[in-house]
């Protein structure tokens, strides 16, 4: 792995889809928008991939089916990422600060959007300020009415 294309990584718990059991994952995101989770470290296949900006949702804590954290840790370190197609991925934090950073990389990386060139098309992530993100949010609700 390139470490200059990483945006975020480190260890989560993801829920197994089947069995709903617990199991360590190195979690990546790369500054493209791809999330990879991988059995360790050292592993340069990845176990899945879903595209953040693909994505439908990110969810926080309990998604309202009842899901256990795993064992000692708080509902509050749970968050989900619900692709378009496919089972939803299901991951415990360690830590509720490491839950907050996990979700605002994420939201981040679902604004990522393509960009075309003559030569190729490649991808640039649009990181905006909160200032700026605000201020987007507002013209596309409100419109940008004289006031």
């Amino acid at each position: 792995m390139d470490i200059k294309t990483i945006a975020k990584c480190g260890w989560v718990s993801r829920q197994t889809s089947i069995l709903k059991h617990w199991k360590k994952v190195w979690l990546v995101l790369n500054r493209n928008g791809a999330l990879r989770y991988f059995k360790n470290e050292q592993s340069t296949e990845p176990k899945d991939v879903v595209f953040m900006p693909n994505t439908l949702e990110i969810r926080i804590g309990d998604p309202g089916k009842h899901v256990n954290p795993p064992e000692g840790l708080s509902k509050d370190f749970l968050f989900a990422v619900i692709p378009r197609h496919g089972s939803h991925w299901q991951f415990s934090a360690e830590s509720l600060d490491d839950r907050v950073a996990w979700v605002a990389a994420l939201q981040e990386a679902r604004r990522i959007r393509t960009v075309r060139t003559v030569e190729s098309i490649s991808y640039v992530p649009q990181f905006l300020s909160i200032k700026e993100s605000i201020s987007r949010w507002k013209g596309r609700f409100f419109g940008n009415f004289p006031h």
